[in-house]
């Protein structure tokens, strides 16, 4: 009986160990901690009334300001993203991580 709890012990410490590892490795641009002078990126979503979800424009078709910069490096949407009808669109500001303006 008490091996069986020993090999219970050793088994929840590899779990913990194993779950602290994917947390480190697994950062991408969800869970991104920013650095001084570091670019950010702002997206826009779709709009639309808030009694009708179904209702919905793209951001820039409306009369909002669009940024100079013209394209970002990359965008990975998810599947969460897919299924909401999230249609997310880069907003061309040009915005750094704690710079001034």
């Amino acid at each position: 009986m008490r091996s069986c709890y020993r090999a219970v012990g050793w088994w929840y410490v590899v779990a913990v160990v194993a779950s602290l590892i994917v947390t480190y490795v697994a950062a991408d641009e969800h869970n991104h901690m920013y650095e001084d002078h570091e670019e950010v990126v702002l997206w826009m979503n779709t709009v639309g009334p808030y009694h009708n979800r179904q209702e919905t424009y793209a951001y820039f078709s409306l009369p909002f300001c669009v940024g100079a910069k013209q394209s970002i490096n990359h965008y990975h949407e998810t599947m969460s993203e897919a299924l909401q009808g999230v249609e997310l669109e880069f907003s061309g500001y040009d915005i750094d991580f704690k710079g001034k303006r």
